[in-house]
């Protein structure tokens, strides 16, 4: 946007062409972008008061959101301290990292698969489904650590299964999808009004 604003019109189009790698679509986003600078001139206020209007809310509210509620399912806290967690839960040194090495082979493979089936699209049916699926492990993780069903062997496997099921929900969606959502830009697009963008 400075390009074009300082009226450097075909460095700038270069540079989107550079960007997306082909020709496809730079033209109609070259021409979104020559059209907000020229409301830009002609508009009169702060981005205090674009980032004020009714209509950016939404937008401001998931750009927020999303890291936001990514964080706050505990997966990464899950990830870092699996050693430790499964040993305050009552496994032996040696057990809690067989566990982990297990924990962490679940993370990859559906990272994996949560990294191809993202660009296949559907990305909120995913947000939603893995959210399904990281509150109901959560939940069932909970109860088996309050319940405490003792040092056997089918307690260390439901502990086990629970936590892979917490792990591969935020890996296959909430994961790269929160990320996603906030760098792509055919996701920013729809989070963001061209006018916001730069606030945002």
């Amino acid at each position: 946007m400075s390009m074009i604003k300082l009226g450097k019109f075909d460095d700038a189009k270069k540079l989107l062409q550079r960007l997306h790698g082909t020709n496809d679509g730079v033209h109609i986003l070259f021409k979104d972008l020559l059209a907000a600078n020229e409301a830009s001139k002609s508009a009169k206020g702060s981005e205090k008061q674009i980032m004020s209007h009714t209509h950016n809310r939404p937008y401001r509210l998931t750009a927020i959101a999303l890291p936001l509620f990514q964080q706050l399912t505990g997966v990464n806290v899950m990830v870092l301290y699996a050693p430790y967690l499964f040993q305050i839960v009552g496994f032996q040194t040696s057990a809690a990292l067989t566990y982990t090495a297990i924990f962490g082979a679940v993370n990859v493979a559906a990272s994996i698969i949560g990294i191809i089936s993202v660009s296949q699209g559907y990305r909120r049916f995913f947000l939603i489904a893995g959210g399904v699926q990281l509150f109901v492990g959560q939940i069932m993780l909970g109860i088996l650590v309050w319940i405490k069903l003792g040092g056997s062997d089918v307690y260390d496997y439901l502990i086990i299964a629970t936590s892979c099921i917490c792990v591969s929900g935020f890996a296959w969606s909430w994961g790269p999808l929160g990320w996603i959502f906030l760098s792509s830009e055919d996701d920013m697009l729809l989070l963001y009004p061209l006018e916001g963008r730069s606030c945002c």
